[in-house]
C-alpha cells in the first residue's frame, strides 16, 4: 500500500514538474528530479540506477543555472540595477530554504530591496 502511495507521489511530482516548465511559478526542474529520485528509491535503484539519478541531478543544476542566467540577462535588459539583480540572487538562495512561497516571493523581495538601496526611493 505504501508503495502505491509513493508511486502516485512520484508521478504527481513529475507531472507538476512538467507543468512547471511552462508555468513560471512552479519550480519544474527540481520537481521532476524529486519525482525521478523517488521512483528510483521506491524501486531500490533497480531500473533507475544511482548514476542515472546523479546525471539527472547534474542536468537539473545545469538547467537551473541557464534559467538564472537568462533571467539575469532579461532583468538587465529591462533596466534592473546591479543591486537589484544581486538582491534577487540573495532572495532566491533564501527562498530555497523557505519552501514554495519562498521560491516565489523571496527573489521579488530581494530585487525590491536591492533596487530600493540603489535608488533610495520607494517608487
Amino acid at each position: 500500500m505504501l508503495d502505491i502511495i509513493l508511486w502516485i507521489a512520484a508521478v504527481l511530482l513529475m507531472g507538476a514538474g512538467i507543468l512547471g516548465t511552462v508555468i513560471p511559478m512552479i519550480p519544474g526542474l527540481p520537481m521532476i528530479f524529486a519525482g525521478a529520485w523517488l521512483a528510483a528509491f521506491i524501486d531500490h535503484y533497480d531500473k533507475i540506477n544511482v548514476w542515472v539519478v546523479v546525471l539527472l541531478g547534474v542536468l537539473m543544476l545545469f538547467g537551473l543555472a541557464v534559467d538564472w542566467i537568462a533571467q539575469t540577462m532579461g532583468a538587465k535588459k529591462a533596466g534592473a540595477t546591479k543591486l537589484g539583480i544581486v538582491g534577487s540572487l540573495i532572495g532566491t538562495f533564501v527562498g530555497i530554504f523557505t519552501g514554495l512561497w519562498g521560491l516565489i516571493f523571496m527573489p521579488l523581495l530581494g530585487a525590491a530591496i536591492g533596487e530600493f538601496i540603489d535608488h533610495q526611493d520607494m517608487l
